[in-house]
């Protein structure tokens, strides 16, 4: 897979939107301050939102080419180390937004000047997206990841960055369907008669996963007497035949 793999997207700083006057108001404009402070609060959604998309698209093309990738072991090893980053990046945020009164789908999404709780929310509904991503498109690798981890303590923070996420009405379209199907393909959500996830290959049985195994332990052996093999040879004279 090309590129470099990120989790926590760089958060772009917000261009500030006018300066609120701080002057004592009679209580005549006190309808007019509280319109212009819900309208300072959808343009701050809407200029995350914006930068959203384009984060989205880099998370996309990261997915397309993970999916892409032909071994299983590679594409295990990356989806491992994403999704333990993920969940530390859950668990920070869950801490964060826990001590706040912010209230997703209630609270006005963070300002410029509440860098903390934005980058909490941000990092909640990028990192719960891609991890959708990761679910539906490398289930296999996704599943062993589960497996190996054991991550049973996983799945309530998953449900709540889901929830979070879903609450917020941050995202729209095509990834709140990604966030339904992912909830359908992790069992946090009961699945649809008609759920089928095309990217997931048919169940190995116990022999096959084993005979898979010895056939790679196999392979790392050859190439280990291989390499001892030609080092035993050492260097030749010149005029050696």
């Amino acid at each position: 897979a090309k590129g470099v793999f990120r989790v926590i997207w760089c958060f772009v700083a917000f261009i500030a939107i006018g300066a609120e006057a701080e002057d004592e108001v009679d209580s005549g404009n006190v309808l007019a301050g509280n319109e212009t402070r819900n309208a300072t609060s959808d343009n701050n959604l809407l200029l995350y939102q914006r930068l959203y998309r384009t984060k989205r698209k880099e998370q996309q093309e990261m997915a397309n080419s993970l999916m892409a990738v032909d071994d299983f072991a590679k594409q295990y090893t990356v989806v491992s180390r994403l999704t333990m980053r993920m969940m530390e990046v859950f668990n920070a945020s869950n801490a964060t937004l826990n001590s706040s009164a912010f209230v997703p789908g209630v609270s006005p999404f963070p300002n410029n000047t509440q860098e903390e709780l934005r980058e909490a929310v941000a990092n909640v509904v990028e990192n719960i997206v891609l991890f959708g991503d990761l679910a539906l498109r490398c289930p296999d690798a996704m599943d062993e990841v589960f497996r190996v981890h054991k991550a049973k303590k996983w799945r309530p923070l998953i449900r709540w960055a889901h929830s979070f996420t879903n609450e917020s009405g941050i995202v729209t379209g095509s990834d709140t369907e990604v966030l339904r199907l992912m909830a359908q393909e992790l069992k946090l959500a009961p699945a649809d008669d008609e759920y089928h996830n095309p990217y997931r290959k048919p169940k190995l049985t116990t022999e096959e996963w084993e005979r898979l195994r010895q056939k790679k332990a196999e392979k790392e052996k050859e190439a280990k007497r291989e390499k001892k093999r030609k080092g035993r040879r050492g260097p030749r004279l010149s005029g050696e035949l």
